[in-house]
């Protein structure tokens, strides 16, 4: 075991829980905030929700374009509005997203005590790792989706509710903690967590051995505080606006047509949990194959092992039924990936690569591969843009600890830890690097953007209303103003002359929806509202 390996082995848990906290503030800080992702509908509908708190007031009624809004919950977007109220900001996406930074470090820390449950402290931290550093969580932090919200405040209740229920006289100050953060992931996302990440793990465990000692009555009580959390705000826009939610019945009839990915889709979960695919894959493989699992893992490992691998494939089962399959929605899946590729990673370093058998060190020797050759494209990819792209010199400086990273891996590839640990700090110095090329990429387009966003402003200033042509609400808040939906919603223009805006590839749909009402329409403004380079116009409508 190297020197860096024994140091980190030391450690004890206030140092593990800062390392945990400072490589999700800086991963996640350069994702969604120093790099200036897209910003997608998802994020720009609660965007425009959490404006109209702040600047018309409606923080209980929350609204969309002036429409009532019960469709998603609200607490992301009370949050945001908390955020634009302090920064005194609300037509920048910088502020709103900085509570995603800071929940998304407090994700890896619920994981690393959940984990302390089962496991000793260094594979408690090598999970909490994981889970930051998989890229579908990575991916969906730089996309700046807010579902963070709703699985941070499920790993929390987890946690508290299985702290509080493995002894002997759960403490009442826990279950009730466990119910409010169960009740705020209601807040944030329904019964997606509920769903997706309580009934599978409730579901292993009762098939677990691991189940000894769990109360499972005091569940209701949990139950019943998370119920009065999270059915607050329902209840109370239900009494104040009962029309609102006759979208139940579209939703689920959206959910069944759209989004129809294969039933494989989760399948290929291994490599949304890139860098560790090798790890996953080796873990199947030590499980399914019985030398293995004997050769490679104790009794109690694999008693935790099992329990992982059904939580997992509970979930998995779950969201599979489940018509609707997006990128984001495997988010739960990586908090039971992690555990168990922890006791796998724990059971190698234990016995020894060289001990293990020919399958599990050919997927080591794959995930040692994977880390040292990324590590390496990255450097060479930044030298290259300086000469192909014009970016900034600095550009191959800040990759440069990549290289000694790649040099690291393969020095050390049968030190378990070291290896895992370069690859948690490649991550961050690939997110760090992407950072300053795609600042470098899109500089100018943002303050393009800032440039347009303003003149479509002054175009119409004069006007009373500002449309919206069908669903193009990054468009509007490019321009900072609130729009009126035409359609799907079925506002009427009330006025004429009138200014709508319409994204681009949307015109051949606004076209024949002018025609049909006999609509004339003319373009004032072309404009750039996406650093992606993608357009919107503002045209001027008159009545025929």
């Amino acid at each position: 075991m190297t020197r860096l390996a024994e140091s980190i082995k030391s450690l004890n848990e206030s140092s593990y829980v800062l390392i945990v906290i400072a490589l999700g503030v800086v991963v996640y800080a350069s994702l969604s905030v120093v790099l200036p992702s897209p910003v997608n509908v998802m994020e720009v509908r609660n965007l425009v929700t959490a404006k109209e708190c702040v600047v018309d007031g409606n923080c209980l009624s929350t609204t969309m374009n002036g429409l009532t809004r019960v469709r998603k919950p609200p607490l992301p977007s009370w949050v945001a509005a908390a955020m634009m109220s302090l920064s005194g900001e609300t037509n920048s996406v910088y502020p709103p997203r900085i509570p995603s930074i800071f929940l998304t470090a407090l994700f890896g820390v619920f994981v690393y005590f959940l984990s302390k449950l089962w496991l000793d402290g260094l594979r408690s931290f090598t999970s909490a790792v994981i889970v930051l550093t998989s890229y579908v969580i990575l991916n969906e932090g730089w996309r700046a989706a807010w579902d963070i919200y709703t699985l941070t405040f499920a790993a929390g209740g987890l946690w508290l509710m299985c702290a509080a229920l493995f002894k002997d006289k759960p403490p009442v100050a826990w279950l009730m903690a466990s119910g409010v953060l169960w009740g705020l992931a209601f807040l944030s996302k329904w019964h997606f967590t509920v769903y997706a990440v309580l009934t599978p793990f409730l579901a292993a465990l009762f098939f677990s051995k691991l189940k000894t000692g769990f109360k499972w009555k005091y569940l209701p009580v949990i139950g019943t505080v998370a119920l009065a959390t999270g059915l607050s705000w329902p209840v109370y826009m239900y009494f104040v606006n009962p029309e609102s939610f006759s979208f139940v019945d579209e939703t689920a009839a959206v959910s069944m047509r759209e989004f129809g990915r294969t039933v494989y889709y989760y399948a290929l979960f291994p490599f949304m949990a890139f860098p560790w695919t090798f790890l996953v894959f080796g873990t199947f493989a030590s499980w399914f194959s019985g030398e293995s699992r004997r050769i490679l893992l104790s009794e109690d490992e694999r008693e935790r092992m099992s329990f992982f691998l059904l939580w997992f494939a509970f979930a998995l089962v779950l969201l599979t039924i489940e018509p609707s399959k997006k990128l984001r929605y495997a988010m739960p899946l990586v908090m039971p990936a992690a555990l168990f590729v922890s006791v796998f990673s724990g059971a190698l370093e234990r016995g020894g690569i060289a001990s293990a058998p020919p399958l599990i060190r050919a997927f080591w020797k794959a995930h040692v591969f994977s880390i040292s050759i990324l590590a390496l494209f990255i450097v060479v990819m930044s030298v290259l843009a300086v000469f192909l792209l014009d970016m900034p010199s600095y550009l191959p400086i800040a990759a440069a600890p990549l290289a000694y990273i790649s040099y690291r891996v393969m020095r050390h590839k049968y030190s378990v830890i070291e290896v895992n640990l370069c690859a948690a700090v490649m991550v961050a110095l690939v997110c760090f690097v992407l950072a300053v090329a795609g600042g470098s990429l899109f500089g100018g387009r943002i303050d393009e953007i800032r440039a347009s966003g303003d003149m479509v402003s002054r175009l119409s200033a004069g006007y009373d209303k500002l449309y919206l042509f069908v669903n193009d609400t990054r468009a509007a808040w490019a321009v900072r103003r609130t729009a009126y939906e035409v359609e799907p919603v079925g506002i009427r223009i009330e006025k004429f002359p009138a200014l709508i805006l319409v994204e681009e590839n949307s015109m051949h749909h606004l076209i024949p929806w002018a025609k049909e009402r006999g609509i004339s329409h003319k373009e004032t403004y072309n404009f750039l509202y996406d650093p992606r380079g993608e357009r919107a116009l503002l045209l001027r409508l008159t009545k025929e």
